[in-house]
């Protein structure tokens, strides 16, 4: 499957907060030229950078991610292009 990040948006928090992850940016990420995910994310914990999925809270007051993965190396290329596209 082909992906590719179509926007990262950079939030401009340079705060830290200790062992709690702080949202550095957003990114949207196209599938085969078919269909955009929006909410993906890039986290800060304790200066390492990752990505997060997008999620949403739902009627019991809770998280969720909104999507899955069913391979892990998508998921991998994923976050290795977001984390790209977000230095630089």
């Amino acid at each position: 499957m082909k992906t590719e990040v179509k926007r990262v948006f950079k939030v401009g928090n340079d705060s830290v907060c200790g062992d709690t992850p702080i949202v550095r940016a957003y990114a949207d990420v196209e599938f085969d030229g078919v269909f955009t995910v929006k909410g993906f994310q890039v986290v800060d914990k304790k200066g390492e950078l990752s990505m997060g999925l997008p999620y949403e809270v739902n009627k019991d007051g809770k998280w969720y991610h909104y999507i899955q993965f069913s391979s892990p190396e998508l998921l991998q290329d994923i976050e290795e292009s977001i984390l790209k596209a977000y230095n630089g």
